[in-house]
């Protein structure tokens, strides 16, 4: 960029190791900025006579300067409230679990309904159950989501109030796990969590905007400058507030809910509709669970039976992107085994020339498992690989125990 394209700019980074696509530019110590984009790159001597009495000149002192960091999958209104619930992660047991919940809900007690998140029961000597979490607390409902958020894990109160009992059935793509007396555990998976959810809503929750300045604050102190959102319509309004907001700012491209596909289509709303700071992308849909909770759906059996779960039947998937396509909107189908991934390929392959509708291409969220005669179809129908690389250190035991060969 020639130098004389930023007179007058807004901003101009001197002493800065500028770094893109891989590498540091040769020849480039300083950077100008001006109405929001980069419009010079070069020496400090040639960009800093371009200053003007309201430029704001930073000096970087030598540290590497990149383009802002998209994190490509986040629930960031979740995270942002996360602060007020209750952390279980790292637990070795479920008893280590229930102490955790005992000493929270004694130092809470006017909190009718504990929520917490984090456990994995992997490696535990115990087992998650009803009976553990009642010796805690058994006057109030307690509710504590697995790390993956596909599996809940409640005392006995918590059932009672969302109506959970023996004669329960599973409702569709989703499982209440059962003892030898066919007596719920209270191990709930999948869309069995969803009966919880008026229970969990009467949980006293962080004020939503003043909770995502704060997460927008943390985000951009670690260089992450946009994100890609898989949440509610509570979170799409909460975050165009935010992005229409005195800041701090984030660019947010956002995914609707499956529930809200006949309200976009009714709307006519489309990928691409918004602007710089909030854009919708399209609609989520879930193939199947996780590895963790053994609901990811599988084409062979798990290392000791059963192949997950498929969350939406592979024809009923099809119609689904079909319709969305139809209507201008984008997908971005959540699929980590390799069944759930083939599934979804499947689903985009039927489309057909609808692909072409829509102004963003098609993704797979996660994309953990898949089998190798799967992997070429991703660049033959032009669908992105939305992989997570925090997930390697997490998964990669559990892949290789469960996945077998």
């Amino acid at each position: 960029m020639r130098p004389t394209a930023a007179a007058g700019c807004d901003v101009i980074v001197r002493r800065a190791r500028a770094w893109s696509s891989g590498a540091a530019l040769d020849g480039v110590d300083a950077i100008a900025v001006k109405d929001g984009a980069i419009v010079a790159l070069g020496r400090e001597a040639d960009l800093l006579p371009l200053a003007g009495p309201a430029t704001r000149v930073l000096d970087a002192a030598h540290a590497t300067v990149t383009p802002g960091l998209t994190d490509a999958h986040l629930h960031l209104l979740a995270w942002a409230r996360g602060a007020l619930e209750l952390d279980v992660a790292g637990a070795g047991s479920a008893r280590e679990v229930a102490e955790r919940v005992r000493t929270f809900a004694a130092g809470h007690p006017d909190r009718g309904v504990i929520v917490g998140r984090g456990w994995d029961a992997h490696g535990w000597p115990d087992a998650p159950g009803r009976e553990v979490l009642d010796r805690a607390v058994n006057d109030r409902p307690v509710i504590l989501h697995a790390h993956d958020f596909h599996t809940a894990w409640v005392n006995s109160r918590a059932l009672a109030e969302a109506g959970i009992r023996r004669e329960s059935a599973d409702p569709e793509g989703g499982r209440i796990e059962r003892d030898g007396a066919n007596e719920p555990t209270g191990v709930l998976r999948e869309h069995a969590v969803r009966a919880l959810q008026p229970v969990e809503a009467r949980a006293p929750k962080a004020d939503g905007v003043a909770a995502l300045r704060h997460a927008a604050r943390t985000l951009l102190a670690r260089g992450i400058t946009a994100v890609h959102d898989f949440e509610g319509p509570e979170s799409l309004r909460l975050l165009r507030a935010l992005a229409t907001g005195d800041g701090p700012r984030l660019r947010v491209l956002a995914h609707l809910p499956q529930s809200s596909l006949d309200a976009a289509c009714a709307l006519g709303l489309e990928s691409g509709v918004g602007d710089d700071f909030f854009r919708i992308a399209g609609v989520k849909l879930f193939a199947d669970g996780t590895l963790g909770s053994r609901t990811a759906a599988m084409l062979e059996p798990y290392e000791g039976g059963g192949t997950g779960m498929e969350l939406i039947p592979h024809d009923a998937l099809a119609a689904l992107v079909a319709r969305a396509f139809a209507a201008g909107l984008s997908v971005a189908i959540h699929a980590i085994g390799d069944r759930a991934v083939r599934s979804a390929l499947d689903a985009y392959q039927a489309a057909g020339a609808a692909r072409a509708r829509v102004a963003l291409p098609p993704r797979i969220e996660h994309v953990q498992l898949a089998h190798p005669a799967d992997l070429a179809r991703f660049r033959a129908l032009g669908v992105a690989a939305s992989v997570q690389p925090a997930f390697v250190p997490s998964d990669a035991e559990a892949a290789r125990r469960w996945w077998g060969a």
